[in-house]
Formats: structure tokens, C-alpha cells, sequence
């Protein structure tokens, strides 16, 4: 049992990654995924049908073929977004030239509503977080490409900004960034009040971890920090952060933070993470996850910066202009830092890997927008993704329940000798009851989310 553990830890351990294009692709086919559903479900299914049918289109859709690019089709991930925006295009043009029953009044485009920003930001935190999900599990099989893995030092992969893809959604919906202002206090209020469920959860996996011998990536966080005590430390730090700065300011603060962490790595903190070999006082033993909570918060509110700028836009144009802009800028500034200051290193998190998780962030949104624009244009019929009103309304029950399921598979199969054929099979199982779960829940009217 020792020897299988601390093999399935090398299976994970000292990866580089790979390009930063690849990665980019890689997320890039969430947007196109969401094309295909919305034109699936507006060409080929009725606007009054069984929610069943639409929750079988969207498994296909946005878990299927989602799982087929991260695994059997990952070496062809551009072909694969192309096949899928050709196929989505000629469904929603069909039903533009033919199928006249269904038109109401079509979209000319104007003013972009208040709801429909918050769509696309929806669909990014379900795509990042069903990707995640789907990821965390994938990564234990040989069928997942050993470069999409979260790198050990340095480098970018895939896996690397499922954790600033959480940080950023946490952020753009965070009270600061809320066109409604609340007061100092009781944004603080709401940062803790939410994050005492994430620290309940971080400790119960601490000794779950613990109790059964379960393999760990110690470089990770360190010896018993994880994400949910990150993401509960980001939150907590920022409101009061904002306690002190205005949330207008959140554009500097982000940047300064960033800045400031950066320079603090470069003074030895750097070599103290990467270089010790000790793990002596609780301080030591989890220097991954305390250093790199800064970097992260500057993540964080960024996040709160670009949610301020989204919702607070008037109309298309507006929107589409900070958006271009945002990815233009943090391009630019993705280039500069990589070739002038320091590789990406999710370990730091460090500058580099602070600018490349906005960026892929921020384009993402930017194609969900259009995405949406796109089915607004030729369809009056707008059937919402009921995955993705499941997994936003329980977000996190589903990312524990994501949890959960890797390690009862884990449990039950020897993942790294599982031939590729069979650990499809199980990965799409695995998405499929996770699916499943997670709309009957929203079908029933359960929500877990009581802070």
C-alpha cells in the first residue's frame, strides 16, 4: 500500500507543463462548448420539453466533450474547437433560415442588459469548475497528458489556475465589486460569515488526508494547508484589505499587491520556498500555501476590479471595449513579466502567474460574451443550461462531492496501470453521477449554500 502511494505521488510530481497557447486552447473550448449546447438545445429540442432531455444535452455537451478534450482528443484541441463552433454555427443558421416558428423578436444586439453579463460570468464559474473537477480525476490516469498537470516549480499547466479560476469568480462576485455599495463592516461580515464553511472543510480534509494514508503533493500547499483554507484566507485578507482602500481602487491595490509579493520573493523568500528542505514548526511545514496566498489575493482583487468594470458597463460596446482592452493589456504584460522577470510558478505564485491567470480569465469571459451575443442573434428561444444553474447554485457541494468521488476511485481502481478505454469509461461515469447529483439537488429546490 506504502509503495503504491508513493508511486501514484511520482505520477503527479516534477512536471514542467507545457505552453501557455496549449493551456489557453485548452480553456478556450469551454466557450465553444456552451455555443454548442445553446445550439443544440435551441435547434433540435422544442422550448417545452422534458428537463431531462435538456439535462442529457447538457452531460453530452459540456461534460463529455469537455472530458474528450483534456483525454483522448487533447493532442487535437484546436481541431476539436473548430469542429465545435462549425457544427454549433450551422445549427443556429438552420434555425435562423428555417426554422421561423420558434423566432420572436430577434436580438439586434444595443444595450447589453445587466443579466446578460452575469451570464457569461456564470458560465465561466461553471466551466471553471466543472473542469476542475473533471481534471482532479483525469490527472490520476494515464490518459490525461502528463503536461496538462500541475507543474512541481515552474512552468504552465492546465491544471495549474483551476485555483485562480476560483479566486477570480469569487472576486468579480464578491460585495465589493457589486454595483450596490454595502458598507466596510458588513462586507467583512460577509467574507467571514463565507468562509467558515471553506475552513471546516479544509480541516476535515486535512484528517481525512491523514486518517487513511491518502498520497498528498506536499509542494503543493504544503504539509496541511489546502485549497479550501486558501480560498478562505484570500477572502478573509481581501475584505480587509478593503477595509483600508476603497473598492474603486481595487485596479492599484491589485497591482501594488502583486508588485509588493513579487519583491518579497525576490528578497529571499523565493529560495526559502523552493530551496528548504525541512519541514520543522507549522509555519515551515506549509510555506507553499502561506506565500502564495498573497499572490492569490492579488488575484482576488483584480477579480473584484474586472467585476466592477463588467457589471457597471452600460452597453455592448462598452462591455466588448473593456474587455479587449483587459486582454490586450494583460497580453502585453504576460510577455513583458515572462521575458524580463521570472517564468510562471503556481508554487509562488508569483507575478507571472498572477498576470497569466487574469489573462486567461478575463479572454474567456471575453468569448463567453460573444457566445452569447451569437445565440441572442439567432434564436428568441434562450433555454438556460440547467448543469450550469445546478452547479452554480451548489458550487461548492459540488466541488466536495468532486473530491469525494476521486478518492472513493481512487479507492476502488489502480488509476496509473488503468488502460485508456476503461478509464474513459470511469471518468464519464464519474462525471455523469456527479452531474446527476447535482441537478436532482437543484431539481428538488436544495441549496447548501445557508451563509
Amino acid at each position: 500500500m506504502v509503495q503504491f502511494k508513493d508511486e501514484r505521488e511520482r505520477f503527479v510530481s516534477n512536471l514542467r507543463g507545457t505552453t501557455i497557447v496549449e493551456i489557453f486552447l485548452h480553456i478556450a473550448i469551454i466557450p465553444a462548448l456552451f455555443l454548442l449546447q445553446s445550439a443544440v438545445s435551441t435547434t433540435l429540442l422544442p422550448p417545452v420539453r422534458s428537463q431531462w432531455i435538456h439535462f442529457a444535452v447538457d452531460y453530452l455537451c459540456l461534460n463529455v466533450a469537455l472530458a474528450l478534450s483534456v483525454t483522448v482528443l487533447a493532442d487535437n484541441i484546436a481541431e476539436l474547437i473548430g469542429f465545435t463552433v462549425v457544427v454549433s454555427m450551422f445549427l443556429l443558421c438552420v434555425q435562423r433560415l428555417f426554422l421561423t416558428d420558434r423566432r420572436l423578436e430577434p436580438y439586434h444586439g444595443g444595450e447589453l442588459l445587466y443579466a446578460d453579463m452575469k451570464q457569461s460570468i456564470s458560465r465561466f464559474k461553471c466551466g471553471a469548475n466543472v473542469i476542475t473537477s473533471l481534471c482532479i480525476l483525469a490527472v490520476d490516469f494515464p490518459i490525461f497528458p502528463r503536461r496538462l498537470a500541475k507543474t512541481e516549480t515552474y512552468g504552465t499547466g492546465l491544471m495549474d489556475f483551476g485555483v485562480s479560476f476560483f479566486v477570480v469568480c469569487n472576486g468579480i462576485v464578491a460585495p465589493e465589486a457589486r454595483p450596490n455599495k454595502i458598507s466596510r463592516r458588513e462586507a467583512v461580515g460577509k467574507a467571514i460569515n463565507s468562509s467558515v464553511p471553506l475552513l471546516f472543510l479544509g480541516m476535515i480534509r486535512v484528517v481525512a488526508l491523514k486518517t487513511v494514508d491518502y498520497q498528498e503533493h506536499v509542494s503543493e500547499y504544503g504539509t496541511h494547508l489546502n485549497f479550501f483554507f486558501i480560498l478562505a484566507g484570500v477572502k478573509i485578507i481581501s475584505s480587509l484589505i478593503f477595509t483600508v482602500f476603497q473598492p474603486s481602487w481595487a485596479f492599484l491595490v491589485a497591482v501594488s499587491t502583486a508588485i509588493f509579493h513579487e519583491v518579497a520573493l525576490d528578497f529571499g523568500i523565493r529560495d526559502y520556498v523552493l530551496l528548504t528542505e525541512t519541514r520543522l514548526g507549522l509555519l515551515d511545514a506549509n510555506r507553499e500555501g502561506l506565500v502564495a496566498t498573497m499572490g492569490y489575493v492579488a488575484i482576488y482583487i483584480a477579480g473584484v476590479w474586472l467585476g466592477r468594470q463588467l457589471l457597471s458597463a452600460q452597453n455592448f460596446s462598452g462591455v466588448v471595449s473593456r474587455l479587449a482592452w483587459t486582454c490586450l493589456w494583460s497580453t502585453l504584460a504576460y510577455i513583458l513579466v515572462v521575458e524580463n522577470i521570472d517564468e510562471v510558478s503556481r508554487r509562488l505564485a508569483n507575478l507571472s502567474f498572477i498576470v497569466a491567470s487574469i489573462m486567461l480569465s478575463v479572454t474567456t469571459i471575453f468569448l463567453l460574451t460573444f457566445v452569447n451575443i451569437i445565440v441572442k442573434s439567432t434564436s428568441a428561444f434562450q433555454p438556460r443550461s440547467l448543469l450550469e444553474d445546478s452547479v452554480n447554485r451548489n458550487a461548492l457541494a459540488y466541488f466536495l462531492l468532486a473530491n469525494l468521488g476521486t478518492g472513493v476511485v481512487n479507492f476502488l481502481f489502480d488509476t496509473i496501470y488503468t488502460k485508456d478505454h476503461h478509464a474513459f469509461i470511469i471518468i464519464s461515469i464519474y462525471m455523469f453521477i456527479l452531474s446527476l447529483i447535482i441537478f436532482s439537488m437543484h431539481m428538488s429546490n436544495i441549496s447548501t449554500k445557508f451563509w
